[in-house]
């Protein structure tokens, strides 16, 4: 089973009902989880990974809110949990010339998901971007990492974005 949560500021309705769409198309059950006012982006990062680890499912995903979902999203991810072994995967990522990143879409082993999130509340307060929060934490928690190649889901870079990133450029697949 995979506990499924998308991660949005309330203001972001257009972009959490397109992923709650395609999450239906794709028959994932899901929760979307906004962000109060009064929480960084972080924190609020962090809770949506809590509760998702309390869901005690073998995986969990976190979704961002700008992002396109595949329908058959379950069947890419299954393919890709029999292929590789890995504790968190990015289902997402480019490259910014120092390291891969991209949180649209993290996915973590439902029995390291706790490691995850006491390194993740370890970090906080941050003013580290999400992504490289999550990668900063999945190090120091231990975790194998895992990109998904070619990319899982399409992030689209016009939407304004979870991480607040505004519009850079228009939707890319990344590597």
């Amino acid at each position: 089973m995979i506990a499924v949560a998308v991660q949005t500021p309330p203001r972001m309705r257009p972009c959490w009902e397109r992923v709650s769409a395609g999450l239906d198309a794709a028959r994932l059950a899901y929760v979307v989880m906004k962000n109060p006012p009064s929480v960084t982006r972080q924190a609020h990062c962090t809770a949506v990974l809590r509760a998702l680890g309390e869901k005690r499912a073998s995986w969990a995903l976190r979704l961002e809110d700008d992002i396109v979902v595949p329908p058959n999203l379950l069947a890419l991810l299954d393919a890709w949990i029999a292929r590789e072994a890995f504790d968190i995967g990015w289902l997402y990522t480019w490259h910014d010339g120092y390291a891969p990143r991209g949180s649209q879409g993290v996915l973590v082993r439902g029995d390291r998901i706790g490691h995850l999130v006491r390194a993740c509340e370890a970090l906080l307060p941050t003013s580290m971007p999400q992504d490289s929060m999550l990668a900063h934490a999945a190090q120091l928690a231990g975790l194998r990492q895992a990109r998904a190649r070619p990319s899982v889901i399409e992030h689209l870079w016009d939407e304004p974005s979870t991480c607040a990133i505004g519009r850079a450029r228009s939707a890319v697949r990344a590597t």
